[in-house]
């Protein structure tokens, strides 16, 4: 049996180099012997990239012969192939479904390789969704007969979270379990370890598999010579290990994988010569690669050519030529092209101007799940373009893009709801479409500072601190006024970041300078109290002056009290009041606190205790828990009122329930005593 497998070894070497007869005749008379052999056979044209050749279906054909449940898979990967390389009708995809299942019955060397792409095709076409549970089933079962590749696709099913609850523990035993078969497995591995994802075994533990799964690669290219194993290599050398990165030899090996004239190795190829900051970028080889492929059917590579022509990369701008290759795509399925085609139509770019034409394609490839078509939807809807204006409509096509994924139908919805333009304005949904539009990585400074403030005061969104502060900063350095004022306030309060009054006075002065009337009222009380600069009365009266001028309440307040005290101003205790009626004039309740106090203290001319408790009420009435509590204790002691110990009590629960502590006490004193006097 060695010298068989040396000499199936030896026939496939020559088969990949140029005999690939030799491996279809091997394949097809020795399978009635030995069933692994004629499967690994078989594997071995997949792998070379030669499902959609006679070579193959001779081999194919020979095997159904002895051995149905090997030619029964081959048949399914054709099929799957053949759909992924011109890309028609959903036919071919159902009938490499029904082949799959057909094969992943049959006991065999292909079963479980028939089980792993049956699930992996399940996952392509959405039906996964739908049971998930029987996907992952199906793939722990091909796990189970020895399926290495099985174990790496549970790897990325449990990393991504898409079809089970995400668990990177249960990810890693995965790879672990596989990562000597799979050198991708030992890529993914490294990434874990590098990111800090999961605990290393060793410092060096993410570089070693790094430097295994290429060492993995070169191996199986010596052993096979086929073309996944020299993209797998190409793609590490291209960034996939980043310590591993080398430009020159990626393109060696793409080349190399290209020469055999698979179609998705000259595709690499073509995106390589196309990827700028490698120094290699050459983007009229891209073309003509592109170009080439395109000549033979293959649809993805129509869509590239028609790119490059439309944006005249790598040569020169062909709208005519685009347009026709889009229209071509179109006609074979292409969602992508069918909404390039339908802009191009729009626009009279390339093409005679047709907007209902344009507008039907736009449909057809939304529907089909295309999202810049959606897009445009939205947008035609939203402007009433070809179509009557209607904002339901333009929401529920924003809506759909976003859930497939657009940053930019994103933040759109987010923005509809904090302006009120397409639906009725709500804080709630603009927050929550405002954090899925930062997680997404919106850099919109608007939508930062507010997603950055809800989640710092827990506002609609789970309070988040850290994440706030981040966002609020970002939107800061972009120049948002209201989030310089509140990372301020961060830095003051130690909101989200270690406090530093220094740095909370800088940011002020910063919100100061771009018109935030808010940043003089906090300079004013940084300088009152010394909080991160030296004690400066004149210069806490000067921003409170300043603030006050601005409308700013709060600053008022602050202002009519230095009057009243003498601090920092001359003391006019009428000057003082003047400007605290200002601040309740504009619903300030402690401006009414102040009042209050005025008129008791008997600091200004008619002051009386009918106008204390008149403030102390204006001031509860505005929800004041302190207006609360103050105006209680005078309901209790009946000094100002006649005593009401009901309405006393009833003030008292409500500043409890805004956490007033003193509220909170005088009501507990209350009840003891009630509960006294009825024993």
């Amino acid at each position: 049996m060695g010298k068989v497998r040396i000499l199936l070894r030896g026939a496939g070497l020559a088969a990949l180099v140029g005999y690939v007869g030799a491996v279809a005749f091997l394949a097809a008379n020795w399978s009635s012997v030995w069933p692994q052999a004629a499967s690994d056979r078989i594997d071995a044209l997949i792998d070379a990239g030669h499902t959609d050749d006679d070579v193959f279906a001779k081999a194919v054909a020979g095997i159904r012969r002895f051995n149905p449940s090997i030619a029964t898979y081959a048949e399914g990967v054709a099929a799957e192939s053949s759909q992924s390389a011109t890309a028609t009708s959903e036919a071919a995809l159902d009938l490499a479904e029904s082949k799959y299942s057909e094969a992943a019955a049959m006991p065999g060397p292909s079963q479980a390789s028939a089980m792993v792409r049956l699930a992996r095709l399940q996952i392509r076409r959405g039906e996964a969704n739908r049971n998930p549970s029987a996907t992952i089933k199906l793939m722990e079962r091909a796990f189970q007969l020895g399926s290495s590749r099985a174990g790496f696709e549970l790897s990325q099913i449990y990393l991504s979270g898409d079809l089970a609850p995400r668990d990177r523990n249960r990810a890693v035993r995965y790879l672990k379990a596989v990562s000597e078969a799979i050198p991708e497995a030992s890529l993914a591995l490294a990434k874990i370890y590098r990111d800090g994802a999961a605990p290393a075994p060793s410092q060096a533990a993410g570089a070693d598999l790094g430097a295994r799964a290429m060492w993995q690669f070169e191996e199986r290219i010596e052993q096979t010579g086929a073309t996944k194993y020299m993209l797998a290599l190409a793609n590490a050398y291209n960034g996939a290990i980043p310590e591993g990165s080398d430009y020159a030899k990626a393109l060696y090996w793409f080349e190399r994988a290209a020469g055999g004239g698979s179609r998705e190795a000259l595709a690499s190829l073509a995106k390589f010569y196309a990827k700028p900051g490698t120094g290699l970028q050459d983007l009229a080889k891209a073309r003509t690669i592109y170009e080439r492929l395109a000549e033979t059917g293959n649809l993805s590579a129509i869509v590239k050519t028609a790119d490059f022509k439309r944006a005249g990369t790598g040569g020169p701008v062909d709208h005519e030529g685009a347009a026709e290759l889009y229209e071509k795509a179109t006609a074979l399925g292409s969602a992508a092209a069918e909404f390039r085609y339908a802009i191009a139509l729009r626009d009279g770019q390339g093409v005679e101007r047709d907007p209902a034409r344009s507008f039907e394609l736009l449909e057809k490839s939304a529907n089909a799940g295309n999202v810049g078509a959606a897009v445009e939807l939205g947008r035609a809807y939203e402007k009433g373009t070809h179509v009557p204006a209607d904002p339901a409509k333009a929401m529920e096509w924003y809506k759909a893009a976003a859930s497939r994924g657009s940053l930019k139908a994103t933040v759109r919805v987010a923005l509809a709801y904090a302006r009120g333009v397409l639906v009725e304005a709500n804080n709630k949904e603009y927050l929550a479409w405002g954090l899925r539009a930062v997680e997404r990585g919106a850099k919109l400074p608007r939508v930062q500072s507010a997603v950055g403030a809800a989640l710092i005061a827990g506002t609609y969104l789970p309070q988040d601190r850290a994440r706030g502060f981040q966002l609020l900063m970002s939107a800061a350095n972009s120049g948002r006024a209201e989030a310089i004022l509140a990372v301020a306030r961060c830095y003051a309060f130690g909101i989200g970041v270690k406090q530093d009054a220094g740095k909370a006075v800088e940011w002020y002065e910063l919100a100061a300078s771009r018109g935030r009337v808010a940043a003089y009222w906090e300079l004013g009380r940084a300088y009152a109290s010394g909080f991160g600069v030296p004690m400066d009365e004149n210069l806490a009266y000067e921003y409170f002056v300043k603030a006050a001028s601005g409308g700013y309440a709060a600053a008022m307040v602050d202002l009519g009290r230095m009057y009243i005290t003498g601090f920092g101003a001359a003391r006019d205790p009428e000057r003082g009041a003047a400007w605290l009626v200002k601040a309740a004039e504009l619903g300030n309740a402690n401006a009414m606190i102040e009042l209050a106090n005025v008129h008791r203290e008997r600091l200004v001319p008619n002051a009386s205790d009918a106008e204390v408790v008149a403030w102390l009420k204006r001031g509860a009435e505005t929800g004041s828990a302190r207006a609360e509590y103050v105006l209680a204790l005078n309901y209790l002691s009946g000094q100002l009122v006649e005593r009401d110990v009901k309405k006393a009590e009833a003030l008292l629960v409500s500043a409890t329930a805004k956490h007033n502590a003193p509220a909170k006490t005088r009501l507990k004193l209350l009840r003891e005593q009630e509960q006294m006097e009825t024993q």
